[in-house]
């Protein structure tokens, strides 16, 4: 079993709505580190739309590490027939099968900046 995890939660202070967006991480090596601490083991970069600071931020992380993520495969996202952009997966090769004693998800401004806290057992 496993945990799925939105980027807005984790690497952005946000609302639900999105349109009071802040990264929380400086820089793509914050990022990198992150996903290395958490374990996440599966990231899916959607390219369809223009990106967030923060998604920005996570391609960036994944492309400055090809040793650290494999990129799975590319999905081609079409609609009406027309091509939007493609979704990247991602492995992060150092996830293996570990398991994080925490995961936290930031519930949005729009719920008071509270955030969501889930322990292994």
């Amino acid at each position: 079993s496993g945990i799925v995890l939105k980027a807005s939660r984790v690497f952005a202070e946000d609302s639900w709505s999105g349109p009071h967006s802040r990264p929380l991480f400086a820089d793509a090596d914050e990022v990198r580190k992150y996903l290395m601490d958490l374990p996440v083991r599966y990231i899916l970069l959607d390219d369809s739309w223009a990106p967030l600071p923060f998604e920005k931020l996570l391609d960036e992380a994944i492309r400055a590490s090809p040793q650290d993520f494999a990129l799975l495969g590319r999905f081609p996202i079409h609609r009406s027939g027309q091509y939007l952009g493609e979704v990247r997966v991602y492995e992060n090769r150092r996830a293996g099968g570990r398991r994080p004693a925490v995961v936290r998800a930031r519930l949005g401004l729009d719920h008071g900046g509270r955030t969501l806290e889930y322990r292994w057992k």
